[in-house]
Protein backbone atom coordinates (compact mmCIF):
# COMPACT_ATOMS: atom_id res chain seq x y z
CA UNK A 1 0.00 0.00 0.00
CA UNK A 2 0.75 3.43 0.02
CA UNK A 3 1.09 4.15 3.36
CA UNK A 4 4.35 2.34 3.78
CA UNK A 5 6.07 3.39 0.67
CA UNK A 6 9.69 2.02 1.49
CA UNK A 7 8.04 -1.70 1.10
CA UNK A 8 8.26 -2.71 -2.40
CA UNK A 9 4.40 -4.79 -2.82
CA UNK A 10 3.68 -7.41 -5.81
CA UNK A 11 0.58 -8.43 -4.58
CA UNK A 12 -0.83 -9.83 -7.90
CA UNK A 13 1.84 -11.80 -9.19
CA UNK A 14 2.53 -14.20 -6.17
CA UNK A 15 -1.27 -14.46 -5.28
CA UNK A 16 -2.55 -15.91 -8.93
CA UNK A 17 0.26 -17.10 -10.48
CA UNK A 18 1.73 -13.76 -12.31
CA UNK A 19 2.03 -13.01 -16.11
CA UNK A 20 0.85 -16.75 -17.18
CA UNK A 21 -2.21 -16.06 -15.68
CA UNK A 22 -2.99 -12.90 -16.95
CA UNK A 23 -2.24 -14.78 -20.81
CA UNK A 24 -4.26 -16.88 -19.91
CA UNK A 25 -7.02 -14.37 -19.10
CA UNK A 26 -6.57 -12.54 -21.84
CA UNK A 27 -7.05 -15.40 -24.43
CA UNK A 28 -10.17 -15.87 -22.90
CA UNK A 29 -11.38 -13.21 -22.91
CA UNK A 30 -10.21 -12.92 -26.67
CA UNK A 31 -12.05 -15.59 -27.38
CA UNK A 32 -15.36 -14.87 -25.92
CA UNK A 33 -14.83 -11.39 -27.92
CA UNK A 34 -14.27 -13.37 -31.13
CA UNK A 35 -17.63 -15.62 -30.50
CA UNK A 36 -19.83 -12.63 -29.06
CA UNK A 37 -18.83 -10.17 -32.33
CA UNK A 38 -19.03 -13.75 -34.78
CA UNK A 39 -21.65 -14.94 -33.04
CA UNK A 40 -24.86 -17.03 -34.96
CA UNK A 41 -26.09 -16.39 -38.67
CA UNK A 42 -29.29 -15.20 -39.16
CA UNK A 43 -31.72 -17.90 -39.04
CA UNK A 44 -29.52 -20.37 -37.22
CA UNK A 45 -30.92 -20.94 -33.62
CA UNK A 46 -32.06 -17.31 -33.11
CA UNK A 47 -35.38 -16.52 -32.30
CA UNK A 48 -37.22 -14.01 -34.53
CA UNK A 49 -37.16 -10.55 -33.31
CA UNK A 50 -40.20 -9.04 -32.30
CA UNK A 51 -41.28 -5.88 -34.31
CA UNK A 52 -40.39 -3.08 -32.68
CA UNK A 53 -37.50 -4.63 -30.91
CA UNK A 54 -34.98 -1.30 -28.88
CA UNK A 55 -37.27 0.92 -29.41
CA UNK A 56 -37.95 3.08 -26.51
CA UNK A 57 -41.88 2.27 -26.64
CA UNK A 58 -40.76 -1.31 -26.80
CA UNK A 59 -39.04 -1.15 -23.77
CA UNK A 60 -41.15 1.18 -21.78
CA UNK A 61 -44.09 -1.66 -22.60
CA UNK A 62 -41.91 -4.63 -21.64
CA UNK A 63 -40.86 -2.86 -18.54
CA UNK A 64 -43.91 -1.87 -16.95
CA UNK A 65 -45.86 -4.95 -17.81
CA UNK A 66 -43.59 -7.79 -17.44
CA UNK A 67 -41.05 -6.53 -15.48
CA UNK A 68 -43.35 -4.38 -13.22
CA UNK A 69 -42.83 -6.31 -9.63
CA UNK A 70 -38.89 -6.77 -10.01
CA UNK A 71 -38.73 -2.89 -11.21
CA UNK A 72 -40.30 -1.85 -8.31
CA UNK A 73 -38.77 -4.24 -5.96
CA UNK A 74 -35.24 -2.60 -7.31
CA UNK A 75 -36.26 0.77 -7.00
CA UNK A 76 -37.03 -0.19 -3.43
CA UNK A 77 -34.12 -1.43 -2.54
CA UNK A 78 -31.93 1.74 -3.97
CA UNK A 79 -34.13 4.23 -2.48
CA UNK A 80 -33.50 2.31 1.34
CA UNK A 81 -30.15 1.71 0.32
CA UNK A 82 -29.71 5.49 -0.41
CA UNK A 83 -31.36 6.51 2.78
CA UNK A 84 -29.32 4.27 4.79
CA UNK A 85 -26.00 5.65 3.24
CA UNK A 86 -27.15 9.26 3.91
CA UNK A 87 -27.65 8.37 7.56
CA UNK A 88 -24.45 6.54 7.98
CA UNK A 89 -22.76 9.49 6.09
CA UNK A 90 -24.93 11.72 9.06
CA UNK A 91 -23.56 9.82 11.88
CA UNK A 92 -20.06 9.70 10.67
CA UNK A 93 -19.85 13.12 10.63
CA UNK A 94 -21.15 14.05 14.16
Amino acid sequence: MLLDIRREEVMWQDAIGGRSCWRMLSLVLLAEMLLAWGGLPAGRGRPPVPKGFGTTLYRGRLLFTDYLFPFEVTSVILLVGDGGGDGAGEEAVK
